[in-house]
């Protein structure tokens, strides 16, 4: 993927999470908006994320939990499960030159994705902000499986699935079907 498409899709997440300013509600009551008014919490303070390494200290969560966000809205590369296999010639990483496109990541097994999903999921300061917070998401390419993959990507739907679960995705949701999804918010 291009960086010019990449950038494409990341300016349409950016302008829909800019977006998220106010009541979050379900399709089902969207015609009742006097009604949401008063039941669903006024959401004021929204933190976003991305690019956690499972394997790296994760201070920051302490600062988020402390920002008490209503919502905490991941932006992609919520663990980093394909394995990075540098190019190595005579003892130096290459990555110029002739070196330039050589593959340098490979996809993870499933049972390897599960276990970062899970070390992600339980470091200790994104645990307690899952126990206070609302969390949504979507993945980029590391936690999709496969660094810069596209559709063609043999894994996804296996790890679709991995990734919903990390999100803590009701089994009832659309998201099982389609991962990438809307969320509807009165200003």
């Amino acid at each position: 993927m291009g960086n010019e498409a990449r950038w494409s899709w990341w300016r349409v997440f950016i302008v829909a999470g800019v977006a998220v300013t106010g009541f979050l509600f379900s399709s089902s009551s969207a015609s009742q908006p006097e009604q949401l008014m008063e039941t669903q919490p006024v959401v004021s303070r929204i933190a976003f994320g991305s690019c956690a390494n499972q394997d790296a200290p994760q201070p920051i969560w302490n600062s988020i939990i402390n920002f008490d966000p209503h919502v905490f809205i991941w932006l992609g590369d919520n663990i980093y499960g394909d394995i990075r296999r540098p190019f190595k010639l005579f003892g130096r990483e290459r990555t110029v030159g002739p070196w330039k496109n050589v593959p340098r990541f490979i996809p993870s097994s499933k049972q390897e994705m599960m276990l970062k999903y899970n070390k992600g999921k339980t470091i200790p300061g994104y645990s307690r902000l899952r126990q206070r917070t609302k969390v949504i998401g979507v993945w980029d390419d590391h936690d999709y499986g496969l660094n810069d993959a596209g559709k063609e990507f043999t894994e996804k739907v296996t790890n679709q699935k991995l990734l919903l679960d990390f999100l803590d995705e009701p089994l009832d949701s659309p998201r099982w079907e389609f991962v990438f999804y809307f969320y509807l918010l009165f200003v």
